[in-house]
């Protein structure tokens, strides 16, 4: 679950277009993560790419993506959608505690 919420909140959308650009594309979520905090611990690449349309934002998992980015979606209806994957440290979920504890023993 936690890393679940990891990967949703450092999610980075950005507009694709040829290889040379994914390239920059990560220079880009790199900074913005850095820029937010994050110590980046590694890059795992392109996780999804995709065209957004109207009705994957009605759909699981889209609609918790989506409900979670500060930006408006209908800007980026039609266009496709690179989802590069990030595992960050000094997130604020780092020192998250559901309340559950589970004892798994094995």
């Amino acid at each position: 679950m936690r890393k679940f919420l990891i990967y949703l909140l450092t999610i980075c959308l950005m507009l694709t277009g040829c290889g040379a650009e994914e390239n920059e594309n990560v220079k880009v979520a790199r900074e913005y993560l850095k820029s937010m905090g994050f110590r980046i611990v590694s890059y795992e690449g392109t996780a999804e790419e995709y065209v957004l349309t109207k009705e994957k934002l009605t759909r699981l998992p889209y609609m918790q993506y989506w409900g979670l980015q500060r930006e408006d979606p209908g800007k980026y209806i039609g266009k496709t959608i690179t989802v590069e994957k990030f595992i960050v440290r000094n997130h604020p979920l780092d020192n998250w505690d559901s309340g559950s504890k589970i004892d798994l023993k094995i």
